[in-house]
């Protein structure tokens, strides 16, 4: 399993990111990489990435649930991804504590599943993959709150 984590401090009260994290609409706008928005509920979303990774050629459909919230605090998201050839599952944690006047965000994703093609990609890539992934989204956020 491909274990990451990380923080972040965002320069807004703890209430407003909550409230921003939460929106499913909102966090959607800012993933990386996205070709096309398919549906966007309340506690999930679909959606097609075009990733600019060299391994990982073509479209990804994207599914992102909801499956844990304790407002307003921290959520549990689970992400499947689902490409020619490949699949992956994770579990994307964050935490938030206030910092007044900012929020300090402890962010932990753990990769579960790595299918077809995928399961040859060296580790190591995977994962610097994924951190580009998650400083992208994070810097999206920091700019969408400015």
């Amino acid at each position: 399993m491909i274990e990451l984590e990380g923080h972040k401090t965002f320069a807004v009260p703890a209430a407003t990111l909550w409230a921003k994290l939460s929106d499913m609409r909102f966090l959607v706008d800012c993933i990386p990489d996205v070709g096309q928005i398919k549906a966007v509920g309340d506690q999930s979303a679909e959606l097609v990435l075009r990733p600019s990774l060299g391994f990982v050629k073509g479209e990804l459909q994207l599914s992102i649930n909801v499956s844990e919230q304790v407002p307003p605090s921290s959520s549990t998201l689970l992400l499947k991804t689902k490409g020619i050839g490949t699949t992956s599952e994770v579990l994307a944690t964050f935490t938030l504590q206030d910092a007044s006047p900012a929020t300090d965000l402890h962010w932990r994703a753990a990769v579960m599943q790595l299918g077809g093609l995928l399961k040859a990609v060296p580790k190591g890539l995977i994962q610097a993959a994924a951190q580009k992934t998650i400083n992208d989204l994070l810097n999206n956020l920091d700019k969408k709150l400015k």
